[in-house]
């Protein structure tokens, strides 16, 4: 007996200690409100701090600069040009435009100038490049969005989590409570000579296992916690108490209609959006390759100055600086490359290839995450049904129960029983109805309806 109390004493200690050390408040004080944290200021939080979305719009920013880049290409590159030279030989300033024409010579030649070079015709590649560009940028933008959409539902699985474990911890301490009433009616019966005292044994064990349960349950909440900030992106301040959220998971929201899910996700989602962009941003990227094989033609031109230092021969009257403009085109025709173009060519198709077959990859899991997030509402909405129903009738069997063995007509291990079934049907109800609200969030993410 003294080893049973023991233990018991230690358990209680355990809690109290778990009571003081574990909890933890996580939101900043501007995010709870009187009533806690509601679901909205937990997303709007999210929305704002995590890094994982910052990464992506980071992400999205940088392709819409690589969109500007490829514009680019297209109009004319203007720049001044300076060259300061010294030849071997002495070298005629500027060329002569009649025969016997004189000139300024000299070792020291410096080129000043204007250059401009404007791409007249690239075979397809520099408007290849560009819708290539845009359709990445499109790419990482409908990233962006679902990267946004899968945090909303984190957040909003998180939340619900811990409002199912708080539930759970409520249901518990109410057991530990009967439990504890139950032991002190027992006491008096062991001390009236009508009941003997293994039955308080077997009683202080009961309280023991629920005890630990709540430890275990109070754990998992702080763990719950610890997810919820991580997705908010705030750091942890451990308090004095446990966070509060300001929500319910009654009522319970209708079931959403199945009909023609496939199809919207396939409308709605922005990751197969994405990888769809993604496929045909190589496909272009491949006519790019190809172009690569035809002419490229180039407008351009250029005007300056040349000087000679400390020329060696000066005529009479000649200047020493010059101006000098020119405009001309340029083909550039790849006759041999040592196959470049065409491996080129040939890598850029098969990662089409690839692409193509991560977005077929793609449609047939979207197909199942659909189906497997409607299957999860209609079991959950299914099991909550069941448990309603239960508890009432687990209910009545502890009352039953404790007024036998009250009577001297039960035993003592009937009444733990009973009240062992209500506290797992009821555990089980509050983790239904979490899961129902979380299915229904999942289910809206497979159709990509979060927003």
């Amino acid at each position: 007996m003294t080893g049973v109390c023991r233990n018991r004493n230690l358990n209680l200690f355990v809690v109290l200690a778990a009571s003081l050390v574990i909890p933890a408040l996580i939101f900043p004080a501007s995010a709870i409100g009187a009533g806690g944290a509601s679901l909205s200021v937990c997303i709007e939080t999210a929305l704002k701090n995590n890094p994982a979305l910052r990464s992506a719009r980071g992400e999205a920013n940088a392709a819409a600069a690589d969109r500007d880049i490829a514009w680019g290409e297209r109009w004319p590159a203007i720049g001044l040009k300076g060259t300061a030279t010294r030849y071997l030989d002495d070298q005629r300033l500027a060329p002569a435009n009649a025969n016997g024409e004189p000139g300024v010579f000299s070792r020291n030649i410096v080129d000043a100038g204007v250059v401009l070079r404007m791409p007249l015709y690239t075979g397809g590649r520099i408007v290849n490049t560009i819708r290539a560009a845009e359709l990445t940028e499109a790419d990482f933008r409908s990233r962006f969005a679902r990267t946004r959409r899968e945090l909303i539902f984190n957040v909003t699985s998180a939340f619900y989590t811990i409002l199912g474990q708080k539930r759970q911890l409520e249901s518990i301490e109410f057991s530990r409570d009967v439990l504890q009433k139950d032991r002190r009616r027992i006491q008096a019966l062991i001390e009236a000579q009508k009941a003997a005292r293994v039955d308080l044994l077997r009683m202080d064990v009961r309280l023991a296992q629920v005890e630990q349960t709540w430890v275990r349950i109070r754990n998992e909440i702080h763990a719950a916690w610890r997810t919820l900030n991580n997705l908010m992106g705030v750091e942890t301040n451990f308090g004095d108490r446990m966070p509060e959220l300001e929500g319910e998971l009654t009522p319970m929201p209708p079931l959403p209609a199945g009909a023609g899910a496939f199809e919207a996700a396939l409308a709605n989602r922005n990751d197969f959006q994405a990888a769809r962009a993604r496929m045909d941003a190589q496909a272009r990227r491949v006519d790019a390759a190809r172009g690569r094989r035809l002419p490229q033609v180039n407008l351009e031109g250029s005007y300056g100055y040349r000087f000679a230092g400390d020329p060696s021969d000066r005529p009479d009257g000649a200047d020493a600086a010059e101006d000098r403009g020119a405009v001309g085109i340029t083909l550039d025709l790849p006759v041999f490359e040592g196959g470049r173009i065409q491996a080129r060519i040939r890598r850029e198709t098969e990662k089409f290839s690839a692409l193509r077959e991560d977005l077929n990859s793609l449609r047939l899991r979207i197909q199942k995450e659909v189906e497997t997030a409607l299957y999860d509402m209609q079991s959950a909405r299914q099991r909550v049904a069941t448990q309603e129903t239960a508890i009432a009738q687990a209910r009545e069997a502890l009352r039953i129960e404790q007024e036998k063995y009250r009577l001297g007509k039960g035993a003592i291990l009937d009444v733990l029983d009973a009240q062992r079934a209500l506290l797992e049907i009821e555990t089980e109800y509050y983790r239904a109805l979490a899961e129902y609200h979380i299915a229904i969030g999942r289910f809206r993410l497979a159709l990509g309806e979060i927003s």
